[in-house]
């Protein structure tokens, strides 16, 4: 079993990194204006497509398991000018598209912040028929030396595979599985309040990633920190594609 991925606003690829890690997921295409960002991704991925303009990107040209949406964060960022949607729209553009792609699953990723529009999210995934789970993850949880909370919600379809006998079963099924990745993380000591004090600590945990944030072999610093600034951590990735294909195996079992 091999899933499809759309990754949308790709940046230098994090979502794709680390669902790719995994072995089960392969990038099909990616949509992505930043220049510098183009330039990473057809380094490591010489032969995927890359789609400038989401606006202008035609959905049915595109076939998916799995769309990812790191959207632009600046309108809901508490350092921000917090406008929301009415600044910044192109949430909207990644329903559209995922309308007509009808993917198995969407994952979407903010500021935490954003946790404070999620009921436009769940308003919107529920119209064109998905469900989600939805938390507040930290990449110290994950093994990475940053404070780095961030929202994520993965949405399913609603009685996908499934006959609409099995649709309750399914839905809280395929709930447990995320819910179960999210609980491990939040019974952990450091889910809320992680107290990493030392250098020595700090240390430890860098040396125990098993996946650096760097570009290899792209010069320009300032544009390379941007995009690692800006960029989704792999790590939380794999763990989310992980519970995707738990749940994916245990349909199968069930068809």
């Amino acid at each position: 079993m091999e899933l499809s991925v759309l990754d949308l606003f790709s940046g230098i690829g994090g979502f794709s990194v680390g669902l790719e890690s995994t072995g089960k997921f392969k990038t099909v295409a990616f949509c992505e204006q930043d220049k510098f960002c183009q330039k990473v991704l057809q380094k490591h991925w010489k032969d995927i497509p890359i789609h400038e303009d989401i606006k202008k990107l035609d959905a049915r040209k595109i076939k998916a398991d799995v769309v990812t949406a790191g959207f632009p964060c600046p309108a809901f960022s508490a350092a921000g000018k917090k406008g929301g949607f009415e600044q910044d729209n192109l949430f909207f553009d990644v329903i559209r598209i995922c309308k007509t792609v009808k993917p198995k699953f969407i994952i979407f990723e903010n500021v935490e912040n954003f946790k404070k529009w999620r009921n436009v999210l769940h308003k919107e995934v529920k119209n064109i028929g998905y469900e989600f789970e939805d938390a507040i993850l930290d990449a110290r949880d994950f093994g990475l030396p940053q404070a780095r909370r961030r929202y994520f919600a993965i949405c399913f379809q609603r009685g996908m595979l499934f006959s609409p006998q099995h649709l309750q079963r399914f839905q809280r099924k395929q709930g447990k599985n995320f819910q179960r990745l999210l609980t491990n993380f939040k019974d952990s000591k450091r889910w809320w309040t992680p107290t990493i004090n030392t250098k020595e600590e700090w240390r430890i945990i860098f040396s125990k990633s098993k996946r650096s944030r760097n570009i290899n072999g792209i010069s320009n610093r300032m544009d390379r920190l941007k995009c690692l600034g800006n960029s989704v951590c792999p790590q939380i990735i794999t763990e989310i594609g992980q519970a995707i294909i738990k749940a994916e195996e245990e349909i199968n079992e069930w068809n």
